[in-house]
């Protein structure tokens, strides 16, 4: 059974912790003191930690201490760690996940059985890690967010059986990711995984390319094994299928239909084994109905996952910062973080180039910054360039109704964070957290909380 420690200073909660965990068959160990972390750690030897970051007296600073001390023996895949804490927000959480922290849980509990699935969710990455499985949501996708988890969640169910696939959605938001992801979630991860851009092939370039050739098939043509062949009991990722015209389709469809393909200049069929993976940015039922994308082929690539837009997640972007500013270090060494304001106001905007261009953005204001500090004059310039009536469209919709109701979305979403984390910073206490925010009165806060449904049970 999995073994949960759990590092907390409040007797309470560390019982209603046990409750929780025991519940589900968890067997659990805890230390109220922080002279007994270590050694409880090293004789409880726990597949995952929960940890109070307001740990005793010295507050958050012990609990940060305790963070940096196991992290320097034990890695994010080998020892989750999730902090159950009523301290934190957006941004100091940003410089936690940089410090190793794996997820955040806000006190008090008000979801159990999500706070169960978020365990469950880490205690599995370990244990594929341990099993030398690369750990996918670590390795190709960043980000905690249930949009993130669950799609993470899909696609290994959708792996495991090996099935095709269609990635749908908009420019930038990481499916050629979620292709290497499911590769990476596939018993054929070990054999050969084949990527084609099919944005810009003509006839004869997509032919060769796919399906090959042999000797003398065309003026000065040698034998070359095409991608499809190449990936023989392997995978297969057509990226951006929407781009192809008509004619190449029926031969596309040829392949996922039949799994064979013809060499050019060779008359028999070659027989294949393989899975295919596609994705597209472009609305193919809608290219289906004007007719400019056949709709055998859409029916055919019947399994399809949606990816969310950056701005139906936007509480990942301080994670995806720091990913990114790891990722480009070359570009400014000096560079270490992102000050919080910057941060807030990554996170209200709308992103119609999703993760490409927030990568754009970061490596952008990176090669501008002058301390180790970025702030928002670093992105100015860079940002000034795609001016938001611009990008309207992209982010809205041509529907002036669609583009109302995302926008409300939109507002509510930022508008319930904001007040469920003045909530948590005054223990919810309604009257304080009124006064506190500019509000009237108490009755003013209760029907904002009784409008965005935000939950007020505490255990």
């Amino acid at each position: 059974m999995p073994r949960i420690l759990i590092l907390d200073d409040e007797i309470e909660m560390v019982g209603i912790l046990t409750d929780i965990l025991e519940a589900r068959h968890f067997v659990t160990e805890h230390a109220l003191l922080r002279q007994e972390v270590m050694p409880k750690l090293e004789a409880f030897v726990p597949d995952l930690i929960t940890l109070d970051l307001k740990f005793g007296e010295g507050g958050e600073k012990i609990g940060l201490e305790i963070l940096s001390e196991i992290r320097s023996r034990f890695a994010m895949n080998e020892l989750p760690i999730i902090a159950i804490s009523g301290t934190g927000d957006a941004f100091t959480l940003a410089e936690l996940y940089k410090m190793g922290l794996n997820d955040y849980f806000s006190k008090p509990i008000t979801d159990r059985n999500e706070l169960v699935k978020k365990i469950q969710y880490y205690l599995d990455l370990s244990l594929q890690a341990k099993q030398q499985v690369p750990p996918p949501a670590t390795s190709v996708v960043v980000g905690k967010s249930p949009a993130v988890m669950n799609l993470v969640s899909q696609i290994a169910k959708i792996a495991s059986q090996e099935l095709d696939v269609l990635f749908e959605g908009e420019t930038g938001t990481g499916k050629s990711h979620l292709a290497e992801l499911y590769y990476q979630l596939s018993p054929r991860r070990d054999r050969k995984f084949y990527t084609v851009d099919l944005a810009t092939p003509t006839h004869t370039l997509f032919e060769a390319e796919i399906f090959g050739h042999e000797r003398d098939s065309f003026t000065g043509a040698r034998f070359k094994k095409g991608k499809a062949e190449e990936a023989q009991d392997g995978i297969l990722f057509l990226d951006e299928i929407g781009e192809l015209d008509l004619h190449l389709q029926v031969k596309l469809l040829s392949l996922i239909q039949h799994r064979t393909i013809t060499r050019i200049g060779e008359n028999h069929p070659l027989k294949l084994n393989l899975v295919i993976l596609a994705a597209t940015s472009r609305n193919l039922p809608a290219m289906v109905k004007a007719g400019t994308f056949r709709a055998e082929l859409y029916h055919r690539l019947s399994m399809r996952v949606q990816v969310p837009a950056l701005r139906e997640h936007s509480e990942d972007i301080p994670e995806l910062v720091y990913h990114l500013i790891r990722r480009h270090q070359k570009i400014n060494p000096i560079i270490k973080k992102i000050d919080d304001e910057t941060l807030s106001r990554f996170m209200l905007l709308s992103w119609p180039g999703n993760v490409r261009q927030l990568e754009n953005c970061i490596k952008n204001g990176m090669s501008k910054g002058q301390s180790e500090v970025l702030t928002w004059r670093d992105f100015e310039g860079y940002l000034a360039l795609t001016p938001e009536d611009e990008t309207l469209d992209n982010t809205f919709g041509g529907n002036y109704y669609q583009m109302k109701d995302r926008l409300q979305k939109r507002n509510d979403e930022i508008e319930s964070r904001y007040i469920l984390q003045q909530l948590q910073k005054h223990c919810f206490n309604v009257p304080d957290t009124a006064q506190a925010i500019g509000l009237k009165n108490r009755q003013q806060l209760n029907q904002i909380i009784k409008r965005l449904g935000i939950k007020m049970k505490r255990e």
